[in-house]
């Protein structure tokens, strides 16, 4: 439990890297779009470039700039980054693709005729809680899967479901399988109170 507790405090933050590559290039196609059109409209309008659209090209060309830094430096994390880590190989392009594609097998499909609105709409929220909070570690040898349980609907799935993932995550990277075990520790977000979250984990042996 303790080598799951420094992987979790380590590695969380994978969970939420799909989500942030996925907005920030939909920034940085934001920003380019709004920057032709910054340029096209100094070159032929009749007033031509003047302070405002100059300040403003060189304001998006900053932003374009952070967003891009922000981009290249998303997998210098763990900010206290160990040295065991990469004597075990950690690889985060790996890590990333099998969190985005655990994240894909979780989400599941509601049936709207099957509950009322209200229940749909809490089923999805809790669905984009659990997806948005699992993860997985690659290294060398072995790769780790979290993913994280709630008391709601959607976070009672029948373990015969995680178990076809987790098979699926096996299958993929030519691993094998074990067991899921439990694993519960304190989390304590950026802004809020410390709570208690649950997860259950899973180790393929490559």
């Amino acid at each position: 439990m303790s080598r799951y507790k420094n992987l979790y405090d380590d590695f969380r933050f994978l969970a939420l890297v799909p989500a942030k590559i996925i907005t920030g290039f939909g920034i940085l196609a934001t920003i380019l779009f709004l920057l032709i059109a910054a340029i096209d409209f100094g070159q032929n309008s009749y007033t031509g470039w003047n302070v405002w659209s100059i300040g403003w090209s060189i304001l998006l060309v900053i932003l374009g700039i952070i967003d891009i830094n922000l981009l290249t430096n998303i997998q210098k994390y763990p900010k206290y980054y160990r040295k065991e880590y990469e004597q075990l190989g950690y690889d985060f392009q790996e890590s990333h693709k099998l969190t985005r594609y655990l994240q894909r097998l979780l989400r599941s499909k509601v049936d709207s005729s099957s509950y009322i609105s209200s229940a749909n709409r809490q089923n999805q929220i809790e669905n984009n809680l659990i997806r948005l909070g699992s993860f997985v570690i690659c290294f060398r040898q072995s790769i780790y899967i979290f993913i994280l349980r709630t008391g709601g609907i959607d976070g009672r799935r029948d373990i015969n479901d995680l178990n076809e993932i987790a098979r699926e995550l096996a299958n993929f990277t030519n691993s094998r399988n074990s067991s899921f075990q439990q694993f519960t520790t304190e989390y304590k977000p950026p802004l809020g109170n410390r709570r208690l979250v649950n997860y259950i984990v899973q180790r393929l042996d490559r």
